[in-house]
């Protein structure tokens, strides 16, 4: 007498448990590297916003300062750490130009440097006599 074996299928084989990890890991994996690139990509452009504020900073002081006669003396130079932000380094040159005991115009670059960025930011301007 022949038996004949009828199985319920319940549940899942051992290959089809292993593939189905397999997959699960190969998607959490992919996920980790994404966010891993992506949290990369925002510190570089927070470092590179605090660069841009930090010079913009210096440049509305120069721009607000009434003593347009002594900008060089007061502002030009560099700076490490400047106003608490460390790791960074911003550089003020003052070039004044034309004219005679009082120049008539002056250029201002600032240009920061910092930590994670991929470059310096740099601002220029151009500031007249009163």
């Amino acid at each position: 007498m022949a038996r004949s074996f009828t199985r319920d299928r319940r549940g899942f084989t051992l290959v089809e448990v292993i593939v189905a990890l397999g997959l699960l890991l190969f998607a959490v994996l992919a996920m980790a590297s994404t966010s891993a690139r992506f949290m990369g990509t925002i510190a570089r452009d927070n470092s590179s916003i605090r660069g841009v504020e930090l010079a913009d900073n210096r440049i509305a002081q120069v721009r607000l300062d009434p003593a347009y006669d002594s900008l060089a003396a007061r502002y030009q130079g560099t700076e490490l750490d400047p106003s608490g932000y460390t790791g960074f380094t911003r550089t003020t040159k003052i070039v004044s130009q034309g004219g005679g005991a009082t120049p008539a115009y002056t250029t201002v670059t600032v240009t920061v440097t910092g930590p994670a960025m991929e470059g310096a930011v740099s601002r220029t301007t151009t500031v007249g006599a009163p």
